[in-house]
């Protein structure tokens, strides 16, 4: 009797390509891990937590992102509480939402790293060692300890380089538009990488769109990015007379 078509086919091919990533799948496990045991005990706060937390349970609540002392937070964006928000609509305590995004933000990191580094060398040493130190980084450890917006922002920056760098169909520009946008959503300083990661996706393309449509689409994508941030910085200037908060 024949066997089913999954077998013969679909689940060998499986195995042999998980095969020759067996040791990113174990990076990503030990990284998660880390960051999971770490923070077992609780994620480390410090006074600019109270104020994430804060925000994103009054979205939760539909009161949308108002501070620790419930008034509108202009001085730090939406997008960190934002996930909290989305944490709390599933039944999760803040913490262990923050634990969750801490996690998620480290997979993607060393998933993303060890897509660039392929992208950008043959060398088989070299991706796995420089995904690897990325992946036990100190400092990227030490981000994940934190209730902080930068493992969310460096996880989101990091997609968007691979977008930039890898993506050849017409969906990357909306995309790398989005991720650009929520670079800004999570940390104020996100439109200064913006703008070089637009670079990195012009140079990507010359080569595969000419200079002329290579230019233009990634002028524009920059530009749409752009404009949910000058709406948030207006929001600011009205609420309090600051783009960024006092």
């Amino acid at each position: 009797m024949p066997q089913p078509l999954a077998f013969t086919i679909v689940f060998p091919a499986l195995v042999a390509r998980l095969g020759r990533h067996i040791w990113l799948i174990g990076t990503c496990f030990v990284s998660a891990a880390l960051v999971t045991f770490s923070n077992w005990s609780g994620v480390s706060w410090s006074w600019d937590s109270t104020d994430y937390v804060a925000a994103g349970l009054n979205i939760a609540d539909g009161r949308g992102p108002l501070d620790v002392t419930s008034r509108p937070m202009t001085v730090r964006p939406p997008g960190f509480p934002a996930l909290i928000a989305v944490g709390d609509w599933i039944g999760l305590t803040p913490n262990a939402s923050l634990v969750l995004i801490n996690v998620v933000s480290a997979l993607v990191v060393v998933v993303c790293t060890y897509i660039i580094l392929s992208y950008a060398t043959p060398r088989r040493t070299v991706v796995v060692l420089g995904t690897a130190f990325v992946a036990l980084s100190p400092s990227l450890l030490w981000q994940y300890s934190m209730a902080w917006s930068e493992a969310p922002f460096v996880a989101i920056e990091a997609l968007a380089i691979v977008v930039g760098m890898v993506a050849k169909n017409a969906w990357k520009y909306p995309v790398l538009a989005a991720l650009l946008a929520a670079l800004f959503f999570v940390r104020y300083v996100g439109p200064v990488f913006s703008v070089v990661i637009v670079f990195v996706s012009l140079i990507a393309d010359l080569r595969r769109r000419g200079v002329f449509r290579a230019v233009a689409s990634n002028l524009l994508v920059l530009a749409i990015s752009l404009l949910p941030v000058w709406w948030w910085l207006l929001r600011n200037k009205r609420i309090d007379g600051t783009f960024t908060g006092t």
